[in-house]
């Protein structure tokens, strides 16, 4: 395929199980027009082993071994290999709806400069992020939705935005510094060239896909709690400092607002401990990201 509409950024790492599920949902796909790059940073076989299966010969996939680390660095490494006209962030441990694509293909026909954040489900937990059920199909985003309702297996960006500079933080994500928010870093940045974000409600994806992956990212709760919050004090800074915006403020305010309820324990000593620990993630993200 020579032109394929959209290119899936898959960075992955010692996932093969997880990815075996994410693949065999790409296969039944309505809209066959894509093209799979897989940025690999395993240290085994078992994931180039799993793309030789016969089944995956239908698939149009670019292998790509590294030996660097950190999520940020594979999408930017993917993003130079891939030929899409637009790019679809899907992780190693997500699924796609059959109709994913279709339904996204359906919206983007005919537009321009528009990103496309979809509905993901969360079978583990057995819930999506609240804030979906306040949401209308097709509706354009708030910065403060975009910040609550954009997880990165859910976006689909235009690829022409990154042949003007725009990359992923390598110092943001899995395997960065500070370990979370590159995905709304590059929203964020798209919003300054004039890009609208849209919910698709219909865009639908599981994530994860199995609990081993879920008792993976969540070994420790309260380290998970800390690097994601580092990764938002990051994103605060870069984005009111370093690129002079003003906009996520109120954000700022109504984290201090929830964190200082939840500190004091009048919602439970969980929830404090929590609470304090986000705090500290915060500050450290922010006092240590240089801009």
């Amino acid at each position: 395929m020579k032109n394929p509409f959209f290119s899936l950024i898959l960075g992955t790492m010692n996932r093969h199980l997880e990815l075996e599920i994410c693949l065999d949902s790409l296969l039944k796909q309505v809209f066959k027009q894509f093209e799979i790059v897989v940025v690999d940073q395993s240290n085994n076989s078992y994931t180039e082993d799993l793309l030789k299966l016969d089944k995956y010969k239908k698939l149009q996939i670019i292998y790509k071994r590294v030996t660097f680390k950190g999520l940020s660095k594979a999408r930017n490494c993917a993003i130079k290999l891939a030929k899409g006209k637009y790019g679809c962030l899907i992780d190693d441990d997500a699924a796609y709806d059959v109709n994913y694509l279709q339904e996204a293909y359906g919206f983007l026909k005919g537009k321009k400069n528009v990103i496309l954040s979809g509905y993901i489900w969360n079978p583990i937990r057995q819930k999506a992020l609240p804030d979906y059920a306040k949401a209308v199909n097709e509706q354009e985003l708030s910065v403060r939705q975009i910040i609550r309702m954009c997880p990165s297996p859910g976006l689909i960006f235009p690829m022409t935005i990154f042949g003007q500079g725009i990359i992923f933080d390598e110092l943001l994500g899995v395997g960065g510094n500070f370990g979370a928010c590159e995905e709304t870093d590059v929203v964020l940045q798209f919003l300054d060239q004039g890009i609208k974000v849209f919910y698709i409600d219909k865009m639908r994806v599981i994530h994860p896909t199995i609990a081993h992956s879920f008792e993976v990212e969540n070994a420790s709760d309260m380290a998970r709690i800390k690097n994601y919050a580092r990764g938002m004090g990051a994103l605060l800074k870069k984005d009111l400092i370093g690129r002079k915006n003003k906009r996520l403020l109120p954000i700022l305010l109504e984290k201090q607002i929830k964190i200082s309820i939840k500190t004091i324990g009048v919602l439970g000593k969980d929830k404090a401990e929590k609470a304090k620990i986000e705090w500290i993630g915060m500050k450290e993200g922010y006092h240590g990201y240089i801009v």
